[in-house]
C-alpha cells in the first residue's frame, strides 16, 4: 500500500474515532437516550421560509440534556438577567404529549396553583410588558394574564385565562406563534409541569435533520419553511469532503519534505 493511501486512511480513521468519542461523550453528558431530537415544524423559526445559524428551524437536529442535567429558565427569568438560548430569553424545552409527537417551544413563565388562585412569583420585577386584568398584581391572583414581546422577529401580546389552567407548571410559546400552547389544541389549559419535560435544548445542529425527513417523505415540509437548508448541508458535507482531502495532501507533503531532508 502507497504511503499516500496509509495517510488518507490513517486520517479518515482519526477522525471517524474522534466522531464517535463526540457522540460518546454527548451521550453520557446529556441523559437523554437519543441525545438529539429533529425539528419537524416551522413553530421556532424566526423567519417564515429559510433557515438561519442560531434559531431552531425545521429540518434541524438539536442537541438536547435531561431537566436533571441543567436549568430551566424561562423568558421572564431569561428577560431579568439578559440569559438567552436560540435568539430569544429564556430555556426551549422539549415536552410529551397524551397524544402526537413531544413539542419543542420556549419556556415563558412558571404558575403556581394554590387553590383556586395563583402565584406568579417571577413576575416580581419583571420590567416587560404584562399585566393581570389590568393590575400588576401576581400573588394570589386570577384572571387574564397579558403579555406582550417586543422583539424584531415577531412582536405579539398573548394572553390566557387563568381559571381555564388546571394544574401548576410552565406556560409554552412557539417563537414563531400567536398564542400560548395552553390556549391552544397544543396544551389546552394545561400547564406544562416537571414531569412532562423530556429535555432541555442545548445546541443547534443546522440542517442536519434535513436527511431523517427527507427519508420519512417529509421533504415538502422543508422546501417550505427553510427552502435553503438542503442547500446549505450540501456545501458543509462537500466542505467538511475537502478539508480531509487537504489535511491528507498536508500531512503527505510533510512527510516528502521530512524524507527529503533525511536525504
Amino acid at each position: 500500500m502507497q504511503r499516500k493511501q496509509i495517510i488518507t486512511i490513517s486520517i479518515i480513521g482519526i477522525v471517524v474515532i474522534l466522531f464517535l468519542g463526540i457522540v460518546y461523550f454527548v451521550k453520557e453528558n446529556s441523559g437523554v437516550n437519543p441525545p438529539f431530537t429533529v425539528v419537524e415544524s416551522q413553530s421556532m423559526q424566526h423567519n417564515d421560509n429559510q433557515s438561519e445559524i442560531g434559531i431552531i428551524d425545521t429540518g434541524d437536529m438539536i442537541y438536547v440534556q435531561s431537566p436533571d442535567n441543567c436549568d430551566i429558565i424561562t423568558y421572564v427569568e431569561g428577560y431579568k438577567t439578559g440569559y438567552k438560548s436560540f435568539g430569544d430569553y429564556g430555556s426551549v424545552i422539549v415536552y410529551k404529549r397524551d397524544t402526537g409527537n413531544p413539542v419543542i417551544h420556549r419556556a415563558i413563565i412558571y404558575l403556581e396553583k394554590v387553590g383556586l388562585k395563583w402565584n406568579i412569583e417571577s413576575l416580581n420585577g419583571y420590567s416587560g410588558i404584562w399585566n393581570i386584568d389590568g393590575t400588576n398584581e401576581c400573588m394570589n391572583v386570577s384572571g387574564t394574564l397579558s403579555m406582550t414581546f417586543d422583539n424584531d422577529y415577531k412582536p405579539r401580546t398573548c394572553t390566557i385565562n387563568l381559571d381555564s389552567l388546571t394544574q401548576s407548571g410552565y406556560l409554552t410559546l412557539g417563537d414563531n406563534n400567536s398564542d400560548f400552547d395552553q390556549d391552544t389544541g397544543v396544551m389546552y389549559g394545561r400547564p406544562i409541569s416537571r414531569d412532562m419535560i423530556k429535555s432541555v435544548a442545548q445546541v443547534e445542529i443546522p440542517w442536519l435533520g434535513c436527511l431523517k425527513l427527507m427519508m420519512n417523505g417529509k421533504e415538502d415540509r422543508i422546501d417550505a419553511h427553510a427552502s435553503n437548508s438542503i442547500e446549505y448541508l450540501e456545501i458543509s458535507f462537500v466542505t467538511i469532503i475537502l478539508i480531509v482531502i487537504s489535511i491528507s495532501y498536508i500531512f503527505d507533503e510533510l512527510m516528502v519534505y521530512r524524507i527529503s531532508r533525511r536525504i
